[in-house]
């Protein structure tokens, strides 16, 4: 007797299938594969982004998060990383005379920046990027798990109606399982105990993110982001939990979290 999977859990195994693979090869083939991969996930994001805050704008913006990725395609300083997105942000903004086009900029630009960096060996290298992969999907996919066969109080929703403190207890309880996994694996400094507090941590920023892109969605008008997947949304709908978990993840090592 064949199993039955449900539309939703379908959509999301066909995501995953699409997505992962090719996810998982640049960040092991290093330079120039993954750079190539986030810098054409910035131009889909960008595409996305403007035709939900402003289908009407000057389709320029399209490229712009993409372009303001370029001085991390050449190891420039994160000073100046970070001034080209603030500036692009601002310049886009003031051009467009809408607020959300800029912060589209940085959302989408800065996060993609931290991927990046962190794929060198001066961030952590491949390591850490598996690792990140590794709690932003199993905090994601028990998320999703938990919240649909515990229920219970909505965490916000006037924000995103499907969302449950359950949901969020078991994606920060996965997040952290995973975490203290793939620390052990990798025979990180702070071991099971430091992957665990660090994969919690890092959960929590990913679930913020995706509340945030659910949040943004609604003030939109949207349910999805795009079409990238049909019946499935788009790649912001499927990446807002990494770029969060990716800035996180670049916090905790600015601020001398050891991951090797």
């Amino acid at each position: 007797m064949a199993l039955a999977l449900p539309d939703e859990t379908f959509r999301r195994l066909a995501a995953a299938v699409v997505l992962m693979p090719g996810a998982i090869l640049a960040v092991w083939a290093g330079t120039p594969f993954w750079e190539a991969l986030l810098f054409a996930g910035a131009l889909i994001a960008g595409r996305e982004w403007v035709a939900m805050a402003a289908p009407e704008a000057a389709r320029a913006f399209t490229a712009i998060p993409a372009a303001a990725t370029a001085p991390a395609l050449f190891s420039a300083p994160a000073v100046l990383q970070g001034a080209v997105a603030l500036g692009a942000a601002l310049a886009t903004g003031l051009l467009f005379r809408r607020k959300a086009l800029g912060a589209g900029v940085l959302y989408i630009a800065l996060p993609v920046m931290c991927l990046i960096a962190l794929r060198r060996p001066e961030f952590g290298g491949l390591e850490i990027v598996v690792w990140l992969f590794a709690v932003v999907w199993a905090g994601d996919i028990a998320a999703w798990w938990t919240g649909r066969r515990v229920g219970g109080p909505k965490l916000a929703p006037s924000w995103s109606p499907g969302k449950t403190w359950s949901g969020l207890a078991g994606g920060l309880a996965a997040a952290g399982v995973a975490g203290a996994a793939a620390g052990a694996a990798f025979d990180a400094p702070g071991g099971a105990g430091g992957g665990f507090a660090a994969g919690v941590l890092v959960g929590g920023a990913g679930a913020a993110g995706d509340l945030f892109e659910s949040a943004c969605k609604r003030r939109f008008g949207v349910k999805d982001s795009g079409r990238l997947i049909p019946g499935h949304g788009g790649l912001l709908d499927r990446v807002d939990a990494l770029l969060a978990g990716a800035a996180a993840v670049m916090l905790l090592t600015v601020c001398g979290w050891r991951w090797t």
